[in-house]
């Protein structure tokens, strides 16, 4: 999941614009890995904004799949999240012998060689992402900007009914047997438990 942003590196103000597809595959998002059933379309506009920095902003569309907070259903949820993100291209000062600069990533100079990729770290001041040669890596930034789109409760719709709290039947199917006052299943190992816990109350 990466650009090529080689057209505008020569050229503060130059910009490029990508439409990307990525196919189905795992994604981090939200602190756990989540597997992408269906491609995610992913639009990008880069411009170099001079310094070696790149200024990318973009939009990804996605269908999640994750899992109703009130009925505990498996569904997936579309989402369009938007990202903002400066690159520093990183490079290694020239070594005191005079030797070729290294790419920043690690790699020593080569002579006539391209680094490709992105070291992926924040520069020191914590303004923008490194990236390597000719090439930004967005996978990311793309998944930052999924996490942060999803809610933080589920619904897989508003008239969603959730599930019995005393039968744990779910209730969109239909109505379950349990009465109003029925107790509730889930406490049953504790029954009783109450009433030996009470202290006796002692006559003076």
């Amino acid at each position: 999941m990466r650009i090529d942003v080689s057209p505008i590196l020569d050229e503060k103000g130059k910009k490029a614009r990508y439409h990307l597809v990525e196919m189905p595959g795992v994604l981090l998002a939200g602190g756990r890995d989540v597997r992408l059933k269906d491609p995610a379309d992913i639009d990008v506009e880069a411009t170099n904004t001079g310094g070696g920095v790149i200024l990318v902003r973009g939009s990804v569309r996605a269908r999640v799949p994750v899992t109703c907070d009130r009925c505990l259903t498996a569904f997936e949820l579309p989402v369009k999240a938007d990202f903002e993100e400066e690159f520093k291209r990183a490079f290694r000062p020239r070594e005191s012998s005079g030797g070729p600069a290294g790419d920043g990533c690690g790699r020593p100079g080569r002579e006539g060689a391209e680094p490709d990729g992105t070291a992926g770290e924040w520069t020191e001041d914590g303004t923008a992402r490194t990236f390597c040669g000719n090439h930004i890596q967005l996978r990311p930034v793309v998944e930052e900007a999924l996490t942060l789109s999803l809610p933080m409760k589920v619904i897989c719709r508003e008239e969603c009914k959730g599930l019995c709290p005393r039968c744990g039947k779910d209730l969109n199917l239909g109505p379950c047997n349990c009465r109003p006052d029925s107790p509730d299943v889930r406490m049953a190992p504790f029954a009783g438990l109450l009433e030996k816990m009470q202290i006796p109350e002692h006559e003076d």
